[in-house]
């Protein structure tokens, strides 16, 4: 597991470097993603196929423009749960 603080260094050359770095450039099965906004395209494209994107936070915005046509082609996940406590009355019910 690996993790890249954009903080300290830039996202896009460090994220790169992560997508193909022991993957031999095939990508991630999982991207827990705290930024959202700009930062999801690039995520999307260092996705393997049937890959998931899930977002706990949107740091970097609420809205984006993605490629829906790689989500499809490559049968990616896009996930999203906020890190909130949820009423007793919901916890442990999961919709089918």
């Amino acid at each position: 597991m690996r993790a890249i603080n954009a903080a300290r260094r830039p996202l896009s050359g460090a994220a790169h470097r992560l997508c193909t770095a022991q993957g031999k450039g095939k990508g991630k099965d999982v991207i827990l993603d705290i930024a959202a906004g700009d930062y999801i395209q690039r995520e999307l494209n260092c996705l393997a196929d049937d890959g998931r994107l899930v977002f706990i936070a949107m740091l970097g915005g609420a809205k984006a423009h993605i490629h829906f046509a790689q989500v499809l082609l490559h049968r990616l996940t896009i996930a999203g749960s906020p890190l909130r406590p949820r009423p007793v009355a919901v916890q442990g019910h999961h919709p089918a």
